[in-house]
């Protein structure tokens, strides 16, 4: 996994936070995958005309088939959540804890991407 593979799965969800469904519907796996590698997700407001025009492009930014055209981590997914206007994000409770959720994920994962590496690899030892 990449910071561009994080940012696509919070935008996965971001997605399904704002729409109430999935970016691709398919009726198999391989319809799925191929939708994934080919086709571009419906914009958000044409299933939930309530969608705010700054969230829609956030998410849409995620789901970018192009990882350079992502946000660069989820950190910065975070913020710009974070900076979104207020009356741009969903209503209700059913929306405030997911999509604070995401922001966090994405402080989260700054502060994880900051981090120092450690001296070492995590490896079990071999044979048990």
């Amino acid at each position: 996994p990449t910071p561009a593979t994080d940012v696509y799965a919070l935008g996965v969800i971001l997605y399904e936070l704002l729409c109430g469904r999935l970016p691709f519907e398919a009726e198999s796996l391989m319809e799925q995958i191929d939708s994934l590698l080919r086709k571009t997700p419906p914009r958000p407001r044409t299933i939930e005309p309530a969608v705010d025009p700054v969230l829609e492009a956030i998410c849409l930014r995620c789901l970018a088939k192009d990882p350079s055209e992502r946000f660069p981590d989820a950190a910065e997914l975070g913020l710009a959540i974070e900076a979104s206007p207020r009356e741009a994000r969903p209503k209700g409770p059913g929306f405030l804890l997911p999509l604070a959720l995401v922001g966090s994920l994405g402080a989260l994962g700054g502060a994880l991407a900051l981090r120092p590496p450690s001296p070492r690899p995590h490896t079990l030892p071999w044979p048990p």
